[in-house]
């Protein structure tokens, strides 16, 4: 049985044009959020763009206490943005 890979192929494209687009408009001057434990929270586009562009350092914060997300076990789409 064969798969028709012309609209996953599509989609893919597209996720991936999007998502260096996402990258190209980042601003570097906004820091990275790490967690107390220190992953990222929030920037993973930024560090994706200061590694393209052969960054090794690039602005972060840690936050000293947990931080409970706002949303929980949704889609994407879901969310209000």
């Amino acid at each position: 049985m064969g798969v028709g890979l012309g609209n996953v192929l599509t989609t893919v494209a597209a996720n991936k044009a999007d998502s260096r687009y996402t990258q190209l408009t980042a601003f570097l001057t906004c820091p990275v959020i790490l967690s107390p434990e220190g992953t990222v929270m929030d920037g993973m586009h930024r560090i994706a763009r200061a590694l393209s562009e052969g960054r090794s350092t690039i602005p972060a914060v840690r936050c000293t206490e947990p931080v409970s997300p706002d949303f929980r076990n949704c889609r994407p789409e879901d969310l209000p943005h």
